[in-house]
């Protein structure tokens, strides 16, 4: 646009523009100024596009900056002040002494709870020996009774140093008590002379 406050020096003007008529009409020259305004266009063109990926670009880097701002923002506002994070790290610390200490009562229940294991299985191998002992007992009873009344012999259990016990009479009541030293032949023919009386 012409500003209106100036004036064009038109003597100036007229000889400039015989200059361009003259170059116009020359073929070569008009030649050269289409490819130059051909390459201006193309230069153009290609600036245009240039700028609009710049622009583009410009503009994605502008959102990432905003989104990375917003970031720190957020990790700002999120942060825990420095006396919040000694507060919680006193509670951690306090929180690994009693898992400490409960590691160390849960160990000694463990090994309390071995030692009353192995207790439990001493017991139940006495309750097995005790049970076996009944039995024999009550073996030993049977034969102790077969042997009354076969050979009318009761011998005294208690005394295991040497061979000792009682004859019974047909009615079953204590006629005779006997005692040996050893368990010899002499001994075995004294009992059967005395159960033959």
């Amino acid at each position: 646009m012409a500003n209106h406050g100036k004036k064009v020096d038109v003597e100036k003007l007229l000889p400039l523009l015989g200059d361009t008529v003259k170059v116009l009409h020359t073929k070569k020259e008009g030649d050269v100024l289409v490819q130059n305004c051909d390459s201006a266009v193309t230069i153009m063109s290609s600036f245009l596009s240039s700028s609009r990926d710049l622009r583009v670009s410009i503009e994605d880097f502008q959102k990432k900056i905003n989104a990375c701002n917003r970031e720190i923002e957020k990790v700002k506002s999120e942060s825990v002040p420095d006396d919040e994070l000694v507060r919680i790290q006193k509670e951690l610390e306090e929180m690994k002494k009693a898992e400490e200490l409960l590691l160390e009562e849960l160990r000694d229940v463990t090994a309390k709870l071995e030692e009353l294991d192995h207790q439990r299985i001493s017991v139940e191998e006495k309750k097995n020996s005790n049970s076996q002992k009944e039995k024999n007992m009550i073996k030993s009873k049977k034969v102790l009774s077969m042997c009354a009344s076969v050979a009318n012999i009761v011998p005294n259990l208690y005394e295991q140093d040497k061979i000792s016990g009682y004859i019974l009479d047909k009615n079953k009541k204590r006629v005779e008590t006997f005692e040996f030293e050893s368990a010899d032949f002499d001994a075995c023919n004294q009992l059967w002379q005395m159960l033959s009386k």
